[in-house]
C-alpha cells in the first residue's frame, strides 16, 4: 500500500485532501499542519511520497523542501501551491521537488 504524507497548514484542507486520496487509490495517508510533525511522522511511518501545499506559517517552499529533504534525501516531494510564481517554482524545485 502507497503511503501518502500530506503537510498544509490548515486542518480542514487536509481533511479534504485526505479524504480525495482515500477514495481515489488505495493509500495510506498521514496528516502534518507542519514541516516538524511532518518530520517526524517521516522518521515513524516512512511515506512514499510527500505532498506539500504551500503557503506555510514560517517557512518558504524551498525551506520546507530542504527540511524535508534533509531527513530523508530520497522522499518524493510533490508542491502544490495556490500562490507563487515562476520564481517559486524553480526555488523549490532546485530545493528538490519531485514536481510542482
Amino acid at each position: 500500500m502507497n503511503r501518502v504524507l500530506v503537510v498544509h497548514r490548515d486542518r480542514e484542507s487536509l481533511h479534504s485532501l485526505e479524504k480525495l486520496l482515500l477514495d481515489r487509490g488505495d493509500y495510506r495517508v498521514s496528516l502534518s499542519e507542519s514541516i516538524d510533525d511532518a518530520v517526524e511522522q517521516m522518521a515513524d511511518g516512512h511515506p512514499n511520497l510527500v505532498l506539500l501545499c504551500l503557503p506555510l506559517e514560517d517557512l518558504s517552499g524551498r525551506e520546507a523542501v530542504a527540511a524535508i529533504r534533509a531527513s530523508e534525501p530520497k522522499m518524493q516531494v510533490v508542491v502544490v501551491s495556490s500562490q507563487g510564481g515562476a520564481g517559486e517554482t524553480i526555488q523549490v524545485i532546485k530545493a528538490g521537488a519531485f514536481d510542482y
